[in-house]
């Protein structure tokens, strides 16, 4: 479809400087309502000709297109250089991807191509493009949902791994400190068993929510198995970490969920741990892990370091 598209945008700036002593015929061309056209210099932003078709995706009048260069159709300006000299090399450019202006209705998001031709005299760019919002929303959505874990709305292991692994470059690279968080919801094989997965499922939206609410926007929040939650805490150190591990464990100690007419309280057990020298995000994590299991053994419902 891209070479076929691109090839009719050849077609039609070809015809076009062939039959430039003949504008009428060449505005029949370009008046086809199957593309929207634009040509413009590349230079000044002046628009020479606009269609009715890109004149609507562009939202406005055809008869009100004076009032425009080429230059406010774009939505950043680093693109348009992008695009321009990507047509200055090879004199023609496919599947550019890039946010247009639409008068007084924000952006959207338009694949353009276009080529390089001779109009009225002037070196210019004739370009179409389409609308594509509607396939970015999508593929935002499946990048989404491919990120997240789907009980609980927050980052499945494998998306929290990789921006672990961000935020520990990045405090190293400005030699800031970081910690780590391991959560385990206590006895919840035993929830599990007793009322049953959905509401063992509920249970698990339950801390998770109520992590995000403790957490803020101060740390990176991950699902990592089962019941058992990650947590990463950028520029933070050791005596920070406990305190907010602290702050954790009180916030989901005091909730109470009935079932079945019983009122049941539920606890977590935390290890955490902070960056060392020459670490790694999966040592971090074996420490964390390793003093969420002596919080268990030590009797549940506390905080472990190491």
């Amino acid at each position: 479809v891209a070479y076929h598209y691109n090839r009719v945008l050849e077609k039609i700036a070809t015809v076009t400087q062939a039959l430039h002593g003949s504008r009428d015929r060449v505005l029949t061309i370009l008046n086809s309502p199957a593309f929207p056209v634009v040509i413009s210099n590349p230079r000044t932003g002046k628009l020479h000709f606009i269609n009715q078709r890109a004149a609507q995706l562009l939202g406005f009048p055809l008869v009100e297109a004076v009032r425009y260069d080429e230059t406010d159709f774009w939505h950043k300006t680093q693109d348009r250089e992008l695009f321009l000299n990507q047509i200055r090399n090879a004199d023609q450019t496919v599947d550019f991807e890039t946010e247009l202006n639409r008068v007084n209705q924000g952006v959207f998001w338009a694949l353009i191509s276009g080529v390089k031709l001779t109009y009225d005299q002037e070196q210019c760019v004739l370009f179409s493009f389409n609308d594509i919002s509607n396939r970015k929303m999508m593929e935002h959505e499946l990048r989404r949902l491919a990120e997240v874990d789907p009980l609980t709305g927050i980052y499945n292991r494998r998306s929290f791994l990789e921006l672990a692994e961000l935020e520990l470059r990045k405090a190293n690279q400005e030699n800031r400190p970081l910690a780590m968080l391991m959560l385990d919801v206590d006895r919840f094989k035993w929830i599990n068993d007793t009322f049953g997965h959905p509401y063992g499922d509920q249970v698990l939206k339950l801390i998770s929510d109520t992590c995000q609410q403790t957490l803020r926007d101060g740390g990176l929040l991950g699902r990592f198995g089962g019941e058992e939650f990650a947590i990463v805490l950028p520029n933070t150190y050791m005596d920070m970490a406990q305190v907010i591990a602290e702050c954790l464990r009180q916030a989901i100690e005091v909730l109470m969920v009935e079932q079945d007419q019983q009122t049941i309280s539920l606890t977590v057990s935390i290890g955490a741990t902070e960056q060392r020298e020459e670490d790694t995000v999966a040592k971090m994590i074996k420490r964390a892990d390793k003093a969420l299991y002596q919080a268990k053994k030590a009797g549940r419902n506390q905080v472990q370091f190491l």
